[in-house]
């Protein structure tokens, strides 16, 4: 799911090839989609969207081609990365996209400009994830799930200006302690989520899952989530813990939330993030 700039919300469907845009009350605006395939507009399932103009956005589905749409459910077109494998997600930066997608040996970003596709300087080895975000106000930002350090990037070449070092407690070098998500909004804040122990966890390692199922319950045992905000300084302005991974909510734009809902049908719940001072 991703929020629009004007307030409305895209999502995927049960139905391969088709996405959903919703009003900002929740109402079903419409459905659209070349169906499911390999052609132009064509795809399965999604697996993320970014918002190119104010009326174009982006649909990632885990390959190579990427397939643009208006917002009035039209296609337009579809670009390809340049012999790379799948682009999961994408943030926009002024007229700009940029993604991610794995190359022969690491990871590799790109530039989407109307119609070109250039390759970027940031990089990044297969071994972990990268994540990118962007913020007008306050540049592009990249992360690895490996380390808890936060690294800005200057436009458009991508050369690392300075980086924020997070709390390096929450990446002792065990499984499953690590990033998982960046994001940056307009208010200047620049936020990081990842998983680190839960303190009421088993005793001995984590072990590994059988299937998809066995992983959400180990997660659930062994992990809380956590979620710091900083200044483009540096300063932690913010940070909550939720216990287990289900509490945790994940951006879906500016300073809007999801939450998978407790009973876990396909329904989420959105929400706002604002700061609160503690007592």
């Amino acid at each position: 799911m991703s929020a629009l700039e004007d307030g409305r919300y895209l999502s995927a469907t049960w139905s391969p090839g088709e996405i959903a845009l919703w009003a900002s009350d929740g109402r079903l605006l419409r459905v659209m989609g070349e169906g499911s395939g390999e052609g132009p507009g064509e795809f399965n399932h999604p697996s993320g969207f970014a918002q190119t103009t104010d009326d174009e956005f982006i649909v990632f589905s885990g390959h190579a081609v990427l397939h643009s749409y208006s917002l009035a459910g039209r296609f337009r077109r579809s670009l390809r990365l340049p012999g790379v494998g799948g682009a999961l997600r994408g943030v926009r930066y002024g007229d700009a996209l940029i993604t991610e997608a794995p190359a022969s040996r690491h990871i590799q970003t790109f530039v989407l400009e109307n119609d070109s596709v250039r390759p970027w300087s940031v990089r990044t080895p297969r071994e972990a994830r990268l994540f990118l975000a962007a913020a007008r106000s306050d540049g592009v930002w990249s992360a690895t799930s490996d380390r808890h350090v936060l690294r800005r990037h200057r436009w458009p070449d991508g050369a690392i200006v300075d980086s924020i070092v997070g709390n390096p407690d929450w990446h002792p070098g065990e499984p499953g302690h690590n990033l998982y998500g960046l994001h940056a909004d307009q208010r200047g804040l620049i936020w990081a989520m990842m998983g680190v122990g839960d303190p009421d966890a088993p005793d001995g390692p984590m072990p590994l899952p059988r299937d998809a199922e066995e992983q959400y319950a180990i997660t659930a045992r062994y992990l809380d989530n956590v979620i710091e905000a900083f200044s483009p300084e540096g300063s932690l302005v913010a940070s909550a813990r939720f216990d287990g991974w289900r509490e945790g909510p994940m951006p879906i734009g500016e300073s809007l939330w999801r939450r998978v809902t407790d009973d876990l049908i396909p329904a989420i719940v959105v929400m706002e993030a604002r700061l609160v001072a503690r007592r």
